[in-house]
């Protein structure tokens, strides 16, 4: 269960910080309608992203674990 607040929490952390940016893009292109192009555009975009990447993180993660052995085998051998 730890892992799935991980990978939820991962993608809207990500949201958040993104969030400058595409503000700042919006405001420089389309100076005098930058909000309605947020609000139906970017924004829906960003939240089915943020959506989508919740289980993709998940499964990376679980992946990655299952992996680990790669990395660790290869830092002992070069050392």
């Amino acid at each position: 269960m730890k892992a799935w607040i991980k990978s939820f929490i991962r993608p809207i952390y990500g949201l958040l910080m993104i969030q400058p940016v595409v503000l700042g893009f919006l405001l420089y292109t389309y100076p005098g309608e930058w909000w309605d192009r947020y609000i139906l555009q970017s924004g829906p975009l960003q939240l089915l992203l943020t959506l989508y990447l919740v289980p993709v993180y998940h499964y990376y993660d679980v992946w990655w674990n299952l992996h680990q052995h790669w990395i660790d085998k290869d830092q002992t051998t070069n050392s």
